[in-house]
């Protein structure tokens, strides 16, 4: 049994993971909205950052939707999801922008910036900002497709677990790898052999014999069951995906509601992304790690093989993202990488001051970011 303590855990919450509508446990909306999300009931992203926002959404009145969650991709999968709530299959979603790298060129370049801002927090407040208030394209990509992103957050630094133990760069040869974008290329230098498959995907491969290992977020090791299929970890930081869109509308719902309504969403942004990118992400690493004896996982530093075949990877990167960038339509990438670049300088000094702290870092987002974005006009038809 995993002895995870994934927020408050209150009977509430854990009825919302299993979609229970929230308008049977809280106050009267005129509406409910389904969020269609392809993670696992017990993703922390869940228990950590969504069904927190939908307690506060059932709190303020000005809010006229309650929202009800339906989880394990049981409406929608990780493919579909943006194609989903276009098509009003779901009123809102969870969008990886690696499996839309078509329809969202700029939002997935943020994706696959993976070794930009080591300071997981200033990176994500650069990331938003850049997108939020210097990139229309980027807000293009979604209202195009019918679709608003409220919410975007990045995911936790990546690691690489395997079925069976890894220490060096050499000991990767050879090996399948489940990794996507950015991290596909760095696994082809470590002479292993990149597969694009989605996180649920992993375990099924593991077990069948396709799939050696996983480059991705430690939270994927409870949410999606790797902890018994590769328990052995290396703990060397591999980068962090940007861009997630945490809480996508369909357009037309986002749309119709009032000017109130819409202003009253927004002021909710910045602390969902605060908590999904330090909550739900990097705070399980911690967590795991720290419970290794007990869950029979096998962590270890490697033998410093992996950080300089990565440096070399991070310098040689951004030719090659900006190289993809435009082939795939990206308007403008070196402007929105130059900027990225000059935003993290601001940032970093915002997260001295407020480290890892989800009240200061969500009080920072909205201040910066979602307060500056008007209700009246930000993505209406």
């Amino acid at each position: 049994m995993y002895n995870f303590q994934f927020g408050a855990g209150s009977m509430k919450r854990i009825l919302a993971a299993a979609g229970v509508t929230a308008a049977l446990m809280g106050s009267a909306k005129a509406e409910t909205f389904t969020y269609g999300a392809y993670m696992a009931p017990s993703h922390p992203f869940h228990d950590r950052a969504l069904e927190p926002l939908i307690e506060d959404f059932e709190a303020d009145p000005a809010i006229e939707f309650n929202i009800r969650l339906i989880s394990g991709g049981q409406l929608l999968g990780a493919r579909e999801s943006l194609e989903g709530v276009k098509n009003r299959l779901a009123d809102l979603t969870f969008v990886v922008p690696v499996y839309n790298r078509t329809e969202l060129p700029e939002i997935n370049f943020f994706f696959q910036h993976i070794a930009f801002g080591p300071n997981v927090v200033a990176g994500t407040g650069a990331m938003l900002e850049a997108m939020y208030l210097n990139c229309p394209e980027c807000i293009e990509n979604y209202t195009a497709h019918n679709t608003v992103p409220l919410a975007t957050g990045s995911g936790g630094q990546y690691h690489i677990y395997c079925k069976d133990p890894v220490e060096s760069v050499e000991d990767m040869q050879g090996r399948k790898v489940r990794a996507v974008g950015a991290h596909a290329r760095f696994v082809q230098l470590m002479g292993a052999t990149p597969l694009n498959l989605p996180a649920n995907e992993g375990v099924t491969a593991i077990q069948r014999g396709t799939l050696d290992c996983i480059i991705g977020p430690l939270a994927w090791m409870t949410s999606f069951g790797y902890v018994d299929t590769a328990p052995h970890i290396l703990t060397v930081p591999m980068g962090y995906p940007k861009g997630l869109g945490l809480m996508v509308m369909n357009q037309d719902r986002w749309s119709n509601l009032s000017d109130e309504s819409r202003a009253a969403v927004l002021s909710h942004m910045g602390e969902l992304s605060a908590r999904a990118t330090i909550d739900a992400y990097l705070k399980p690493d911690e967590e795991l790690l720290s419970q290794a004896e007990e869950l029979n996982l096998h962590p270890n530093a490697g033998d410093g093989s992996f950080e300089p075949l990565f440096a070399t990877f991070s310098e040689t990167e951004k030719s090659e993202l900006l190289r993809a960038a435009s082939e795939s339509g990206v308007q403008n990438p070196k402007a929105l990488m130059a900027k990225m670049d000059e935003l993290y300088e601001k940032w970093v000094v915002i997260a001295e001051e407020t480290a890892a702290d989800i009240e200061l870092v969500g009080a920072a987002y909205q201040r910066e970011i979602f307060d500056k974005l008007d209700p009246s006009s930000f993505g209406i038809k």
